[in-house]
Parts: C-alpha cells; sequence; structure tokens
C-alpha cells in the first residue's frame, strides 16, 4: 500500500522496489518477487528491541502493525505512507511472512547498542541497518540494491553493465 499511491501519481510503468528491495511491485500493483524475514530473525528481534525499550515497528503484506500510535514517528510514518497503522496489543500471530521490522527510539545512544546487538543475534540470516537516527530496518539480507538490479535486469532484459544505482 506505501508505494501504491507514489506509482500512481508518477504513472510508472515500470516495476519498483519496497522494503529496502524486499518486493519489487509491477505498475498494477501485482507483488512480483518478494523476500520475508525468516520467524526465528523477528522472533529474536522483537526480543532484543523490547529489552532495549525501543518501539516496534513490524510490515507484513500490506499491512503495517504498531502497538502504541502515540509513540514518536507514527504520524510521519502514517502521512509519508498515506495509510494508518493498525494498532496491536502485542505482535503474537504476526511474527511470519514479515517484510521489513523496525526498531524506533530518539535515543542515539541506545540505538547504537541495538544495532550492534541486533548484528551479533540476527546478521547471518537478516540485515539490520539504519535508515533514520532513529530507524532501524531489519529485513532479509536479499532484500537489498543488488538483488532488486538483478531481478529487474532479467525481467526487462537489460544488462547489468547498463545499469547504476545510488
Amino acid at each position: 500500500r506505501g508505494p501504491a499511491s507514489l506509482i500512481r501519481s508518477l504513472d510508472l510503468e515500470l516495476p519498483s522496489a519496497a522494503f529496502n528491495g524486499g518486493i519489487l511491485i509491477l505498475p498494477d500493483l501485482t507483488v512480483r518477487s518478494k523476500h520475508v524475514l525468516a520467524q526465528s530473525s523477528v522472533e529474536a528481534a522483537l526480543e532484543i528491541i523490547e529489552a532495549n525499550k525501543a518501539d516496534a515497528w513490524i510490515y507484513r503484506g500490506e499491512d503495517w502493525y504498531v502497538r502504541d500510535q502515540s509513540t514518536p514517528h507514527v504520524k510521519h510514518e502514517e502521512k509519508v505512507l498515506q495509510f494508518s497503522a493498525e494498532v496491536v496489543p502485542d505482535f503474537s500471530g504476526l511474527t511470519t511472512e514479515v517484510n521489513k521490522l523496525v526498531a524506533v527510539s530518539d535515543d542515539q545512544n541506545m540505538m547504537k547498542a541495538l544495532n550492534a546487538a541486533l548484528q551479533t543475534k540476527i546478521g547471518k540470516e537478516s540485515s539490520a541497518t539504519f535508515s533514520q537516527t532513529y530507524y532501524i530496518d531489519v529485513t532479509p539480507l536479499k532484500a537489498n540494491k543488488g538483488d532488486v538490479v538483478d531481478h529487474l535486469c532479467e525481467l526487462l532484459t537489460i544488462p547489468a553493465s547498463s545499469v547504476t544505482t545510488l
């Protein structure tokens, strides 16, 4: 749902990537390919995030889940995505088919320590990287520009040597 308004407003005719490259979406919003987090990564990351007193958000399918809509940055994200988060009391039952998990806090020192802990615990099967000083994105290892470019080159029959990313 997040990229849908952008795809429509720009009248895009080629596929688009979302969730740090974890999903490739065709212009008609059909999902062409996707990578999801292993349930074990989601559960381990949630445990670490909660132990560090950060907020967690889950992006799963077309939905975005939070436990408290009044926490920092939720309103901003709703404005960017142009849809509201679904508020849930906890994330039980939501740890499979997760596209992206986000840790959120304005405590930069804690977030640095949290990022290191995430990388140590889940770094062999998932990626934990800052997308903002207050966001750590936990995504599948294959959710990256390189994988998206390879897939697009194959789909559009473009030689990889003709592509650049920024």
